[in-house]
């Protein structure tokens, strides 16, 4: 799934600093769970990223497919 959003939409969505997005979505990265590049964000390994997620993920798949469907 690719997600295209920056890490300021991000943090303007959930209400909290750009630099709290950047060092959670460079966690997730390190990890292989996500790639990112300019604007884009690439969930690589789904599976584990629901299951340390909480409901979230689902939710924001959901989401995230409503918004813009052509590119999932």
């Amino acid at each position: 799934m690719t997600l295209l959003f920056t890490h300021e939409h991000l943090s303007r969505m959930l209400g909290i600093q750009r630099s709290t997005v950047r060092l959670a979505m460079c966690g997730l990265q390190s990890t292989g769970l996500i790639h990112q590049d300019r604007g884009v964000i690439t969930v690589t390994d789904g599976s584990s990223l629901e299951r340390i997620a909480c409901g979230c993920y689902e939710i924001a798949r959901r989401r995230s497919q409503q918004l813009s469907p052509t590119h999932n």
